[in-house]
């Protein structure tokens, strides 16, 4: 329903009395109910305005919960007044607080590194505020022509199809509302009067290639729904990145530790590195320095511009922390042959290296 001032949708003041309000329900209901307009769909929707404004201004406690948390209602309506009394050529004003917006949904989707480098498409459930289809989210019981006499669709008269004292009557009042045209109004029992229910439902959400941890995919209109007519919020999903047991992302890079031994790096040798396309063989080069660096352009994470970053991969000679009495015996061993004890003069001190 669109948050119009309630009392201007009746044509009414802000302290009309209550029969008042049933008065004006009741001629409005009359020219716009659905059932009496078939050929303009338009009045449908009119109609659920009016009869809302009728369903929380009939009741005292309803139109002082109204009046009270909106207490712009007395310069409004005296606004609209003075409008309408002195300058007839001037729109009527509606409410300047607006409709109120429904709240955004926030919710965090766990990804693996591999479907964000491939985006994917995956299943949110979220609970919502959405429409109560029973009261056709008017809170009333029955939905709009809730408070529409069934018999007489709100007119207060049926035809008279009787003969009294030899004279017929047209119409004769309706028995069913005692020609007042209306029935008590009961608050929807699906949606306990909100015009709204809470909802389970699920929501297909696209994670594009590339996608960043902590990123925000905004699903706009898929929150809870508005207040008062007002648009519904947005579903904003947060990407939660999942850690990968071998890759260190950082921006488009995917960084890559591993260590090789020492003989591998004496020899040089040929290392396997995972990627996200299968494995890759890299040459690492004899006694080359102990820590390094490996970059394989293009195999790193794709961005948004169709472009990817680079595989990364970070070696280090392989120390052990702890040696037992047999690997210390086996070092020492080898220690003393030619090759890996240090050149010492007599003094025990090590030489200058020279080229």
């Amino acid at each position: 329903m669109p948050d119009k001032n309630l009392f201007n949708l009746l044509g009414l003041s802000l302290g009309a009395p209550q029969r008042k309000v049933r008065e004006a329900y009741r001629q409005l209901a009359k020219k716009y109910h659905p059932d009496l307009n078939p050929d303009n769909p338009h009045t449908a929707e009119r109609f659920k305005e009016i009869a809302h404004a009728y369903w929380v201004l009939s009741d005292p406690a309803r139109r002082k919960s109204y009046e009270d948390l909106n207490p712009h209602l007395r310069a409004e309506t005296h606004r609209h007044q003075s409008t309408r009394t002195y300058r007839k050529d001037t729109p009527k004003e509606t409410s300047r607080q607006g409709p109120r917006e429904g709240k955004d949904i926030l919710v965090r989707l766990y990804v693996t590194l591999e479907e964000l480098a491939e985006g994917v498409m995956r299943k949110v459930k979220i609970r919502r505020r959405q429409p109560c289809a029973e009261c056709e989210s008017t809170g009333i019981a029955g939905g709009a022509a809730g408070g529409i006499c069934p018999v007489c669709k709100g007119s207060g008269d049926v035809p008279d199809f009787t003969h009294r004292s030899g004279s017929r009557r047209d119409s004769i009042p309706c028995r069913k509302c005692g020609g007042s045209g209306l029935q008590a109004m009961k608050a929807c029992q699906n949606c306990e009067g909100r015009g709204q229910i809470l909802a389970d439902i699920t929501i297909t959400v696209g994670v594009p290639p590339g996608s960043d941890d902590k990123e925000k995919i905004v699903v706009k209109s898929q929150g809870h729904q508005g207040f008062m007519g007002g648009k519904s919020g947005d579903l904003k999903v947060v990407i939660v990145q999942k850690e990968h047991p071998y890759f260190e992302r950082k921006n488009g890079d995917l960084i890559y530790h591993c260590n090789v031994t020492f003989t591998q790096w004496l020899q040089g040798c040929e290392l396997q590195a995972p990627s996200l396309n299968g494995p890759i063989a890299l040459k690492l080069e004899p006694r080359k320095i102990p820590e390094g660096v490996l970059k394989v352009p293009g195999r790193g994470m794709p961005d948004k511009d169709g472009g990817k970053g680079d595989l990364v991969v970070k070696y280090s000679l392989a120390i052990p922390n702890e040696l037992n009495r047999k690997q210390i015996s086996l070092l020492k061993r080898l220690e003393s042959t030619k090759g890996f004890s240090p050149a010492i003069d007599d003094k025990g001190w090590c030489k200058r290296a020279t080229e």
